[in-house]
């Protein structure tokens, strides 16, 4: 298998300023298609191919029930039964490929899919207050209510947020990746490990997933709410929109993933893990505990720093320091505890908080 190609190999010296942006960002494309070339496998085209079929056969009203109108006074489930068989297996196709688009993305991709799952929520809100919105105001935003608009603005607000969670997570995971593992005394590797894991192409396609996520659900939504003639420009908006959005969806959560690799298994911003850090201390107390379940562990630090603990000789009601022997009766302490709730097995000085020496 080819190696993977370096964005230092091609944007040398970059030049950050928003002058160069449009240049730098073909720089990002050009580097990110190479990735795929030699990264890309059968399951990631896969993938987008079960995406795009969903989209069609969720999009393309193969047996007119689109286009002739429909009976407008059958709602709800009712109206759905209404439909014809051939329409009602269409959609349920569609429905299942969807459903195994997303879940080949959970599998695939598993260091993202907080992310994932977040996006795809949002994705789904927006397109059910879109479509009630369209329902009252087929001209949305022409004719809209409050309410339609209140739907739709919180529908995007969140769409927004997991935008704006998205980014900071991955930017936040991609700096201390950098500095676990790619440390360097020398400034110039470090220099090239900032510019290899340099995310403005990343962040651009993601602004575009969700600019594409927005006028797919809207343009579909019109397409709907204006039968029985829909519009051809709306019907060919949403299917640009929504393949391109299965498409970058597939990319935005591939390169993180490749990007940080088996490095990490937690993607978090800075403040979260900050939080889940504080709150392992609590857990912890200030005595010995088991790293993993928190059960207490008999051993006690004294003042010039040694790790004592209980002669596990029967009888012998000595005090030993780990690794040495004990004060009574000569046997030596273990390195280690073997925790009785749990049987997890760690060194003396993990079942210890971390503390700063200043």
């Amino acid at each position: 298998m080819a190696s993977v190609p370096r964005l230092s190999e091609t944007w040398v010296y970059p030049d950050r300023s928003p002058r160069r942006l449009g240049h730098n960002l073909i720089i990002h494309w050009n580097h990110m298609y190479r990735v795929a070339l030699v990264d890309w496998k059968g399951a990631h085209l896969r993938l987008v191919i079960i995406g795009a079929v969903a989209a069609v056969l969720g999009a393309v009203d193969f047996f007119g029930e689109i286009g002739g109108g429909g009976d407008t006074t059958s709602i709800g489930f009712t109206g759905l039964l209404d439909a014809s068989l051939a329409s009602i297996v269409q959609w349920l196709v569609s429905l299942g490929l969807w459903a195994w688009f997303f879940a080949g993305l959970l599998l695939r991709f598993p260091l993202v899919r907080s992310q994932m799952a977040l996006l795809a929520g949002a994705w789904g809100a927006l397109a059910l207050s879109l479509a009630s919105a369209l329902a009252h105001a087929p001209s949305f935003p022409s004719g809209g209510s409050f309410s339609g608009f209140m739907g739709v603005g919180l529908a995007v607000l969140l769409l927004m947020f997991g935008l704006t969670m998205f980014n900071r997570a991955v930017g936040d995971t991609v700096n201390l990746h950098i500095e676990a593992v790619h440390h360097s005394e020398d400034a110039r590797k470090m220099e090239e490990a900032r510019i290899d894991h340099d995310l403005l192409g990343w962040r651009s396609i993601l602004i575009i997933w969700g600019i594409c996520a927005l006028l797919s659900t809207w343009l579909g939504g019109r397409y709907v709410a204006s039968r029985p003639t829909g519009g051809l420009f709306n019907i060919l908006g949403h299917l640009i929109f929504t393949l391109s959005a299965v498409l970058t969806m597939v990319i935005i959560l591939w390169y993180p993933q490749l990007m940080l690799g088996t490095s990490t298994t937690d993607l978090s911003t800075d403040k979260a893990r900050k939080i889940d850090e504080e709150e392992a201390a609590a857990k912890r107390g200030e005595g010995a505990a088991c790293p993993d379940c928190w059960a207490a562990a008999p051993m006690a630090r004294s003042d010039d720093g040694d790790i004592n603990i209980p002669c596990g000789k029967e009888g012998c009601k000595g005090i030993a320091v780990v690794g040495m022997e004990c004060e009574l009766c000569g046997t030596k302490a273990p390195l280690e505890h073997t925790c009785t709730a749990c049987g997890t097995v760690s060194a003396a000085i993990d079942l210890f908080p971390t503390t700063d020496a200043w």
